[in-house]
């Protein structure tokens, strides 16, 4: 039995109806869709279509006006792409539903020329070859604000309030009065197999720094 039979049998007995899709777009934002556990069961094997619309625009999505590869002059079409069955990530804020990450593919079944997560494996694939081993970790420093997003709309992205005011890096006291913020992100982030390795404040107002293990 293949890998995504026995998942489309897993999912039937547990009563899931969907599967959620992500993309990398040319940004490296993810980009997605929800589609039927039918669905999910007739490309889990094989490939399937998305616009390739993710690949010619911006975070906003306002298309590059230096784009060859994607845009009017090609009318968006549909790209393929093939699901990584090994992605497999259960979001239990949405009912245990599977969320899977998928790549892009050229028609030949080569590696997409542009797709974010291709170019990546060709860079690894080639390190691999000159005989190096890649290893690959990921640091972030992001600022928390008290906005909602249709707060920070009305503000034109501008004066937003930061959650805490000045500089405080490795701040314990601010951990101890927002531990259940740091606690909830840090549960979240585990609860979906992306641990983290620490999390602290950072200098500046309502600056966080997070280290994935």
């Amino acid at each position: 039995m293949s890998q995504g039979t026995m998942l489309v049998d897993t999912y039937r007995s547990e009563g899931i109806r969907r599967v959620k899709l992500v993309f990398t777009d040319i940004d490296g934002v993810m980009r997605g869709k929800y589609i039927s556990l039918d669905k999910f069961s007739g490309v889990a094997e094989g490939v399937s279509g998305f616009c390739d619309c993710v690949l010619g625009w911006d975070v906003n999505d306002q298309l590059y006006d230096n784009a060859e590869f994607t845009g009017w002059h090609t009318a968006f079409p549909d790209a393929l792409y093939r699901i990584d069955l090994n992605t497999e990530r259960r979001l239990k804020e949405e009912g245990d539903i599977p969320l899977f990450l998928a790549e892009f593919v050229s028609e030949d079944d080569r590696p997409h020329p542009i797709c974010p997560r291709s170019r990546l494996q060709s860079v690894i694939a080639k390190a691999n070859a000159l005989g190096f081993q890649s290893h690959m970790a990921f640091e972030y420093e992001f600022f928390v604000f008290k906005e909602t997003a249709q707060s920070a709309a009305d503000k034109g992205y501008r004066n937003l309030m930061p959650l805490t005011p000045g500089n405080f890096g490795y701040s314990a006291l601010r951990t101890f009065t927002l531990s259940d913020l740091f606690n909830e992100l840090m549960d979240y982030c585990e609860d979906h197999d992306l641990p983290l390795e620490s999390v602290h404040c950072e200098t500046g107002p309502g600056v966080w720094e997070a280290a994935i293990a």
